[in-house]
């Protein structure tokens, strides 16, 4: 298992200490969950078409509306932790 450090405004690591109050759930855990689901489909970095190509597809969906505010995505998020606590008890 690799270890990292990363710095995080005081707004963020203390939302994510408060994520973590469960008993049994460390910031640590919280983090390696979120960031072990399967994220959204990436290109390859060093495919310049495949970044333009994802880059407007990003575009059109803001031109289009589809997009979620911050507040709606941390809403997602926070379900997500809740069900997590819920699941280990």
């Amino acid at each position: 298992m690799a270890r990292i450090s990363i710095e995080l405004p005081d707004e963020v690591a203390a939302r994510l200490a408060a994520l973590a109050e469960a008993p049994g759930i460390s910031p640590d855990a919280v983090v390696a969950e979120l960031l072990g689901r399967d994220p959204l489909p990436q290109p390859d970095l060093e495919d310049e078409a495949a970044m333009a190509a994802w880059v407007a597809e990003g575009e059109a969906d803001a031109a289009a509306g589809r997009t979620v505010s911050w507040d709606e995505a941390m809403a997602g998020v926070d379900a997500i932790i809740a069900r997590a606590r819920a699941a280990r008890g």
